[in-house]
Parts: C-alpha cells; sequence; structure tokens
C-alpha cells in the first residue's frame, strides 16, 4: 500500500470489535518493526506480546471500556538503567518503532491504539517479569467495527518556517 494511504487508514481506535488477532500477525508485525532505526543502532526496545487472558483483563481493567475489546496486546519496555549520555534517546528509539509498529499493523488490516495512561506499579504487579523494564508503552491491536474518521491536521504552512 502507498505510504500516505496507510497514513490516512492508521488511527487510535476506539471501536475495538473484540475479535482476537493471531498470534503470528502480531509477530510478524514485530518483525518489520525491529527494522526501525534507533540512536547508536542501539535497538533498545523489548516487545512483550499478552497472550494469557486473564493478564490481558487485569492490565486493560482499570483503563478505558473500548480497551477491553482489543484484540492483542504488547508491552513495549527498555531496560530499567539503560544509559546513553546526555539525551535520553530510548524515549526517541520507542516513538520510532511504535511508529513502525502502526504502520506495519495497518498494512495487514490491523488496528492499534498507544496507551500511555498506565501505573507503572499496577502493571508490574499484574506482570511481575517487567520489574527490570522501563514500561514505555502498551499497544492494542485489533479489528475495528467502522471505517476510519476524517483526519484533523494542522494545515503544514502552519508549522514550517524556513530559515
Amino acid at each position: 500500500m502507498e505510504l500516505k494511504q496507510l497514513f490516512l487508514k492508521r488511527e487510535s481506535c476506539r471501536n475495538f470489535s473484540g475479535k482476537k488477532v493471531n498470534k503470528q500477525i502480531i509477530l510478524d508485525i514485530l518483525d518489520e518493526a525491529r527494522l526501525a532505526p534507533s540512536a547508536r543502532n542501539n535497538q533498545p526496545w523489548h516487545f512483550w506480546i499478552v497472550e494469557n487472558q486473564e493478564t490481558f483483563q487485569a492490565l486493560v481493567s482499570p483503563l478505558r471500556s473500548f480497551t477491553q475489546k482489543a484484540g492483542a496486546m504488547v508491552i513495549l519496555t527498555k531496560p530499567k538503567n539503560l544509559e546513553y549520555g546526555t539525551h535520553n534517546y530510548a524515549d526517541f528509539d520507542a516513538g520510532i518503532v511504535t511508529a513502525y509498529i502502526t504502520l506495519a499493523a495497518i498494512n495487514k488490516g490491523i488496528q492499534t491504539c498507544m496507551i500511555g495512561s498506565f501505573h507503572d506499579e499496577e502493571v508490574k504487579s499484574v506482570v511481575p517479569a517487567l520489574k527490570d523494564e522501563t514500561i514505555q508503552l502498551m499497544i492494542l491491536f485489533g479489528y475495528c467495527d467502522d471505517s476510519p474518521r476524517e483526519k484533523t491536521r494542522i494545515e503544514l504552512t502552519n508549522m514550517v518556517n524556513i530559515i
């Protein structure tokens, strides 16, 4: 699919159908996303696929109700004590790999929703294996029950200066 068409089709889904996303599709998406660039080619990300339904429900229950109908979840983490020097490039890297994930997903007909409003300690109490990780983001995947919304974005001329 043409890249601009992916941009227009991708959205933060708020109306998941409840249909599960096959784990192999998620693995394929992550395999494509791992090709994202990162500072110093450090690739500081780690992907945790939440397959257990009880764990999934425990993670989404404190969130908004639409999250409970997502078809899959990946938790994106980085090592807890990652040092880069003067800048925390791992946060930028997380953003880049997340963009790759969302575009790889929509290219396969899967919508996503990035969740940043969670409490680390609550998530780590549900998934103790994350105790030595910094949780960057939770990403929901699923099939959307409706068509993508029309995008409203600021015009390029209102956000560009040429110096």
